[in-house]
């Protein structure tokens, strides 16, 4: 007599089909993404023309870890631009070069908020309560969407200081 199978071949395929889109799904999040690259000292406009499309200025030169940072931003195009300031990057300034830190605790919601076209907005954002003191700026992704494309302007904030 045979031991009873625990699950049938079709049960199994499926157990494998969503195991590989779950490794799939991990490594498109990390991955890196546009920002990583965002040179130091502001935006990365959309395309090579030049000039800042978007500006991000945070409301103080100083905080604490955990305050929160208002940050004023800026669309200087002619079209509205989706982001979601939660998804933003903090980002260290480590001898002139700007680094991603990790930051741990935040939850958010994937929803898109809408920048008009020159228009300004307040974004608000907490600051992780371990913050080690240095210089740092946030960046954030705003979405422009061109018929069936989609095309990225990554922004940076001014420099503050946490202490």
């Amino acid at each position: 007599m045979r031991p009873p199978r625990l699950f049938s071949i079709t049960v199994r395929a499926r157990l494998a089909l969503f195991l590989a889109l779950c490794v799939l799904a991990a490594c498109v999040l990390h991955r890196g993404t546009p920002e990583d690259s965002t040179p130091a000292g502001g935006s990365v406009p959309m395309d090579a023309s030049g000039g800042d499309s978007v500006q991000i200025v945070a409301d103080q030169p100083t905080y604490h870890p955990g305050d929160m940072v208002a940050l004023r931003l800026v669309n200087r195009t002619s079209t509205a631009l989706g982001y979601n300031a939660c998804l933003r990057t903090l980002q260290r300034n480590r001898i002139g070069v700007w680094l991603n830190v990790t930051d741990t605790g935040r939850v958010c919601t994937m929803q898109i908020q809408m920048l008009p076209a020159g228009s300004a907005q307040v974004a608000r954002t907490v600051l992780d309560r371990s913050l080690a003191p240095a210089e740092y700026r946030v960046v954030i992704r705003f979405s422009l969407e061109k018929g069936a494309t989609t095309q990225w302007i990554a922004a940076a904030s001014n420099g503050f200081r946490v202490e």
